[in-house]
């Protein structure tokens, strides 16, 4: 077997949340040659399921919501593909819904989340008897644990989002009441940066999760791929004809199978270190020494999907032994709301590729300090918004669901707790520069 799930992970680049859905969903219903193919979410009692995505014959369906009594469904307990190739409707007489769609075979899968529960349901059904159940199921075993991480993904960002905007309505509510102390804006303000650094490690998990899904995937799908050449191998061992183009072919098959493997276990383990030198000890609060070239770069990995999505070049100018004694979370956190803010206002709709649209994170060591750079060639700031934009609730794009509160933040924690400094530079038309200086805050020996 060649590759054929390689046109399915392309199909995949960039996508999430529904956009993702309905292309799984689609790619796996035309590669098994199913009729119908569709993703469903189980309710928290597991009495019911509602589809998130669903394609019959190619064409997108309606989402339904259906009981799961009585139901094949009902019967995917465990971890382990659930097949009936034929007669589903026999085995199950009182599923008016397979009897409806005149349903003969039944193919499905649970999706686990990382705590082990079930999910939901991945379910191909056929009119006619299935024929090739060892093709299916692989690809559902593939799929099922990249279908489950996107959909803890979802419901994060949905939860996440939820939070933002009782935040934001909350300090909406605040500010209206203009007798508030000194002291409590004081507390309001650091429980603000406190919720924000939380949320900022919640985005990076969620965000590598992500990116990790996809390089595991195919080590998976090209570790099956292997041990059914492996399986035919053995059948010739056992005194099957082959030819010695056969052999070729084997060989050949089992070498693309082990050279995917080694590269994308590789890329995964790396994905996996720059996530421990992002959150490891993530509620420290003493200075750390700190390699920006590599925690920069472990933080842009987890933006990678959003970078590509906005069709903008990422690029690291930091030499390898540039280090300052520092908090590395909240320096994270203030280059999490820079990268937030490059991506969302440097790039209106002009019409830029990815080669024309760049951010350049460059750094320098100094005596007693580090500097970094964020740089951008967009838009740039006019020069009447300059002075402001570090101002509480300041934004220019109020069509946006952002709160104004982002730079404002990383304007504090320079000031009181990273006690270094931010200043900016822009142009219209030729890009925007937000200049860090980080210095050393080692503790005393």
């Amino acid at each position: 077997m060649q590759f054929p799930l390689r046109a399915i992970l392309e199909g995949l680049s960039n996508k999430s949340g529904d956009a993702f859905f309905d292309s799984i969903v689609l790619s796996l219903q035309q590669s098994i040659a199913s009729d119908y193919c569709y993703i469903a979410r189980m309710s928290p009692n597991k009495m019911s399921s509602r589809t998130m995505s669903m394609v019959y014959q190619g064409a997108p369906q309606q989402n339904i919501e259906y009981d799961l009594a009585n139901t094949p469904c009902a019967d995917v307990a465990d971890t382990s593909v659930c097949v009936f190739d034929r007669d589903v409707c026999l085995t199950y007489p009182k599923d008016d819904l397979l009897k409806e769609l005149r349903i003969e075979g039944y193919i499905g899968t649970v999706l686990l989340g990382a705590d082990g529960q079930v999910l939901g349901l991945l379910v191909a059904l056929y009119h006619q008897p299935v024929t090739d159940v060892t093709f299916v199921s692989t690809l559902f075993e593939i799929f099922s644990s990249r279908i489950a991480v996107e959909i803890e993904r979802t419901e994060q960002a949905a939860e996440l989002k939820r939070l933002n905007d009782a935040l934001e309505l909350l300090v909406a509510e605040r500010t209206q009441d203009l007798s508030v102390s000194q002291s409590r804006l004081e507390r309001a303000q650091l429980d603000l940066m406190q919720r924000d650094k939380m949320g900022s490690i919640g985005r990076v998990v969620a965000g590598m999760a992500h990116e990790m899904s996809t390089p595991i995937g195919v080590a998976m799908m090209a570790n099956s791929v292997g041990q059914q050449s492996l399986d035919t191998l053995m059948g010739w061992l056992d005194g099957e004809a082959m030819s010695r183009s056969q052999l070729s072919g084997v060989v050949a098959e089992l070498k693309e199978a082990t050279d995917l493997m080694e590269m994308n276990l590789r890329k995964a383990g790396d994905l996996m270190v720059n996530l421990k030198n992002i959150v490891v000890n993530p509620s420290d609060e003493v200075p750390e020494p700190v390699l920006l070239e590599a925690a920069v770069r472990a933080m842009g990995d987890s933006f990678g999907a959003t970078l590509a999505k906005a069709h903008i070049a990422y690029h690291i100018d930091i030499p390898a032994n540039v280090a300052v004694w520092t908090f590395p979370m909240d320096v994270f956190q203030v280059l999490t709301h820079l990268l937030d803010n490059a991506i969302a206002h440097a790039f209106p709709d002009d019409g830029l590729t990815q080669d024309d649209r760049q951010i350049v994170i460059s750094g320098s060591q100094g005596v007693n300090q580090a500097t970094l750079i964020v740089a951008d060639n967009g838009a740039g700031i006019s020069p009447e918004n300059i002075d402001r934009i570090f101002e509480p609730f300041f934004t220019t794009r109020n069509n946006m669901k952002g709160s104004g509160l982002g730079l404002h933040i990383v304007y504090n924690l320079f000031a009181n707790k990273l006690q270094g400094s931010i200043r900016v530079e822009s142009q219209l038309g030729k890009g925007t520069r937000f200049i860090m200086t980080l210095p050393n805050q080692q503790p005393a020996a």
